[in-house]
Formats: C-alpha cells, structure tokens, sequence
C-alpha cells in the first residue's frame, strides 16, 4: 500500500491549475480541432467534381472548426502539395487521371517515398471496372473506397468525420510515442549534467523541444530562507541574461507572480500562454518551478507528456543534488566553504590542457601566524584567523581567480596572470587601522604553468618554494619560481644515483696530502681525500658530490668506504718499511676532511 500511495502522491504532486472557463473561450473540442489544424486534399482532372466538392464542404466543420481544403488537378500537383504540407489529415483521390492507374501509384509514392503511413486516403473512382474495390484495399494501404455516384453530402461528411477521427487518434499515438522517445533521450542527456546550472539549461533545451516551442524558460530555486527571493539557476532564450540573479530582477511582473505563486502553492501551473512545472524536491534539493514560454495552449497529449517528463525531472534534480553534496565533500573546504586541494588540482589540469602560452599562474601563500595563534588563544581564535584571511585573499585576488585550502594554514591562487601577481600579497595586510582589524604575514612562491605538464608537479614545487622561503630566517619571503633551478635539481638527483652506483661499484678512491714538520722537513701525517673517478675518466670533484652524501644519508657508506681504503693503504705502507707510518699517539691525525677538496 506504501508503493501506491506514494505513486498517487506523485502523480498529485504534478495536477495543473486549471484556467478559469472565462479565459478559455472555446469548447475542448473546438480547442482541439484547432491544434490539429486538419485539412483536406482532394485531387482530381474533373473540374466539374472539384466544384462539386467544394460546394459541399462549404459547411462542413469538424470538432467545431471547418478543415482547410486544398485541390490538386494531377497525381504529379498532389505529390508536390503533400510534400510542401505533411499535416494534410484526408486525401480524395481519384484513380484515373493523367493515367489509368494515376492514383494508385500515388498511394504507392505516398507509403513508399514519402512514409506517410498517418494520412487517411480515400480513393474516389467513376470507372469501378478500372481499379475492382475489393483487390484495391487488399493491395493498396487505404482507408476507403467509393464511387463518385454514390456519394451524397450526408455520406461525404460521414466519410470525412470518420477519416478525421482516426487521423486524430493516429496523430496523438504517433505524437505521444515521439514524445515518450523524446522523454528518454531528455532523460539520458539530463543524466550527464555536471551541477544545477547545467541540469537546467538542459531541462529548459528539452522541455522547449518536447512543446515544439523556442528555449524561452526560466528554472528557480527556493532556498532555506523565505525571506529572500528565489534564486534563478537556469534561463535560455529571451531570459539568458537573469541567470544566477534572483527571482524580482526579472522585468515582466506576470511572470515572476506566476513562478512565485507555483512555489507558494507547491503546484505546476498552466495558461494560455505558458507552462510552469513545479519540483517539491527533498532534503537534498530544494523545492524549484520550472517557467517555459509556448505562447498557445498545449493540448492533452502534450499534457499527458509533460507529467511524464516532470517526474523524470524531479527525480533528476534530486539526484543532482546528491551528486553536488558529493562533489562539494570532494572539492571544497569544510570549515571555509571555498575550494580543496583536489579542486585545485582538478584546476591545474584543466589549465595545463591548453597549449602554451597558457598565461596563467599559481601563487602558494603560507599564513605565518595560524600555527603560534592556535597555541596561544585556542583553534576558535585560529579558525576565525583563517576566515578573516581568506576573506582578504578574495579582496586582493578577484574573480576568475580560483582561492583554495590546501591544508591548515597553506593556500593556492589560480588565475590569470595579470591577476596572480606576487607582488599583490602585500595586500593581504591590514590597510585599516580599526581595533577589528588583523595583520596578516605571509610568505609566497609563484608559479607559471608555462613550465609544467602536471598539476601534482606543479602543486609539489609550490609547498616546496614556500618551504624554501620559510627557511630565509625572515616572515614576508616572496619567491618566483625559476626553471633552471628545476634543470639543477634534476642535475643533483642524477648525480646523487650515479652516486650510489659509484659506491656499489667502489668508484671512489683516496689520495694522502701529507703534512710535513717545516723544522725537519720530516712526513709526520697524512690528510686523506676522497676522489671520484668514473669508469670512462672523468672526474667529479668533492665539492660536488660530498654535498649530496651528506643530503641522501650516503655519507655514513662513504666515509666507511675511505676509512677502510685509508687503512688498508696505512698496512701496505707499514709492510712497504715506509717511514711516513704514524705513531699510535699521532694516528688521531689521520681524518677523512669532506670538506677540504
């Protein structure tokens, strides 16, 4: 039972307002035939018969409205007519014309080239040995067949009202299953909005489509606040310039009255002249109408249609909905509402997709004070420290520029580059001297996506040029990014591999630099060096390759390697009879210096 009232309670959820009978002005029937627009072809050589006919539908009306009527003399005139005018609901045909079988091929052009299997054909004959009636409708898709002779007013009209009628019912089955297919091709492009904004101007696209109207629609949104006017997050057409303005900027005040009051009265509303298609929405999406100009009445096929796509697009908004809550918890910063790391990198990216000069540029801003600000007065002090910054940064660096938290108290600018200028970090600080107003030191590294493929390079060289200026000793360190010390950084790791393959290989080697007392000129100890030679005699100096041990934790190998060479050298000596060998008392002289090259 919870099924079917919930289905009941969606299918009331989409009931339209009724327009008061006042302002219809015409029967449903009478509106329908209208809409239908019928007319009537009738093609035949015998003047006289034209005439004829023509007299006798002078009074003829279906529905109310009398059919618009159109005469062909010849099978070639009729053929063209059709072509120019695919809406002809009836055709009189006869089967002798230019020819013998002048109408009959015309039904066959009519089903066979033209597809028109909708058309009601009739076919009118004064010569029934020509084309026998029984093999004709075995043979031929038609709806009827008569004689000339037997026709009277009464049973002309009779044939006309019959064949209108089965037109109309074939037309609103042909409409609603173009209808049902346009309601599922709207649904699988609607499936791949990227937010509300899109979801809409692809909602409006198809709902335009599905009326046969122009992209005249407005979608709003009512938030949590009453008070303030709904919000517009979709408009097309005549409406393109209000999107993302509030509801009472719109100029026509008929419109507004009716997107509010279908937001007010939580129902879909129609008139004359427009359709407006309310959303109830859940916890996760907020109630929104749905404004689409047509400009006529719709009649009940398309109504029928649109209840069908209004509840494929209520459950689309929600699930929208659901996909921004997650794509906000993925990309945006939970305490200060702007963008994450993850946005950052996705902006990046999108960025470093355009071929160079790509003129954009990424500024790293690390605030000196959060960290001591938390200690000192609590994270509640901290966390408002963080707001008031940001706040300042979307003051120095405005829009299009993207402001994103990368972690605590480490921020990212990404836009153009006459908009990210380091220089502009100084206005982060107070320009005001009132007792609310803080002082904001930081330090900065700047770069140009001109020199990056990656967006995880360039986030990388960023926290590490901010590292760098925060080791200069002084706050306010601003950095530009340099791509040739991007060229040496990438020297200094290929040396420190080569490196340690040297050590694997016992590469390095030592040399004494003996130390001479002047007095006697005696040999009383030895310096030991380190020295590299690779394999193909090129040497790399000490000074280039100490630093690196030193950096990657080689230092301990090496030094371990010299001793043991200095050693095994200082045995050989000794065995050699060398007079150069130390005394115990001065072996503590024998050192390995790393830093006398």
């Amino acid at each position: 039972m919870g099924d079917i009232e919930q289905e009941k309670k969606s299918q009331d959820l989409f009931e339209f307002h009724p327009e008061p009978a006042a302002q219809t002005g015409a029967s449903p029937d009478q509106f329908q035939a209208e809409m239908m627009d019928f007319t009537i072809l009738s093609v035949d050589d015998d003047e006289m018969f034209q005439n004829s006919l023509r007299l006798s539908l002078s009074g003829f009306t279906y529905r109310g409205v009398a059919p618009r009527i159109l005469m062909a003399a010849s099978a070639n005139e009729a053929a063209k007519l059709l072509l120019e005018t695919p809406s002809i609901a009836v055709l009189l045909l006869d089967v002798v014309m230019e020819t013998d079988d002048a109408g009959l091929r015309l039904v066959r052009t009519i089903r066979e080239v033209l597809g028109n299997s909708q058309l009601r054909i009739v076919l009118l004959t004064g010569q029934p040995g020509i084309a026998p009636m029984q093999s004709s409708l075995e043979t031929y898709d038609i709806a009827d067949y008569w004689l000339k002779t037997d026709l009277t007013n009464e049973r002309l009209h009779s044939i006309l009202t019959a064949n209108l009628r089965t037109f109309e019912q074939i037309d609103v089955l042909n409409r609603a299953r173009r209808g049902l297919q346009s309601i599922v091709e709207a649904s699988n492009s609607l499936a791949r909005s990227s937010g509300f904004e899109d979801f809409s101007r692809r909602m409006i696209h198809e709902l335009a489509a599905l009326l046969g109207v122009s992209e005249d629609g407005i979608v709003c949104v009512r938030g949590r606040d009453r008070e303030q006017p709904p919000k517009i997050i979709g408009s097309a057409g005549r409406f393109a310039t209000v999107l993302n303005q509030t509801l009472d900027t719109i100029d026509d005040e008929s419109i507004r009255d009716l997107i509010q009051r279908s937001l007010d009265e939580q129902a879909s509303i129609e008139t004359a002249k427009a359709q407006v298609l309310f959303f109830q929405g859940q916890a996760v999406a907020p109630p929104a109408a749905a404004y689409i100009a047509t400009n006529r009445r719709i009649d009940d096929t398309e109504r029928e249609l649109l209840r069908v796509f209004a509840t494929n697009i209520g459950t689309g908004l929600i699930n929208v909905a659901l996909t921004s809550q997650l794509d906000r918890i993925a990309y945006e910063d939970g305490l200060l509402e702007i963008a994450n790391g993850n946005a950052l990198k996705r902006g990046i990216q999108a960025a470093l997709e355009v071929p160079p000069p790509r003129r954009r540029k990424v500024l790293f801003i690390e605030l000196n004070q959060y960290a001591r600000s938390c200690i000192s007065l609590g994270v509640e002090q901290g966390d408002h420290l963080l707001r008031a910054f940001v706040k300042r940064l979307a003051a120095a660096f405005p829009p299009p520029c993207m402001i994103a938290r990368l972690h605590e108290d480490v921020f990212a600018v990404l836009g153009p580059e006459y908009l990210v200028r380091i220089e502009y970090v100084n206005r982060l600080e107070a320009g005001a001297h009132s007792p609310e107003a803080l002082f904001f030191g930081a330090e900065a590294a700047s770069l140009d996506l001109n020199h990056f493929s990656s967006a995880q390079t360039v986030i990388a060289n960023g926290l590490l040029l901010l590292k760098k200026a925060g080791l200069k000793g002084t706050s306010g360190q601003l950095i530009e990014y340099d791509p040739n010390v991007e060229d040496e950084t990438r020297r200094r790791l290929a040396l420190s591999q080569q490196l340690y393959k040297a050590l694997l290989n016992r590469e390095i080697s030592v040399v004494f630099q003996p130390q001479i007392d002047l007095t006697d000129n005696r040999i009383v100890g030895a310096e030991i060096l380190a020295r590299w030679t690779r394999p193909d005699g090129s040497v790399v100096f000490p000074a280039d390759f100490i630093p690196l041990a030193e950096a990657n934790g080689l230092i301990v190998p090496l030094g371990q390697q010299i001793l043991e060479q200095a050693c095994s050298a200082l045995r050989s000596m000794s065995e050699a009879g060398s007079q150069a060998s130390p005394s115990p008392s001065m072996s503590r002289r024998y050192s390995l210096d790393e830093r006398n090259s």
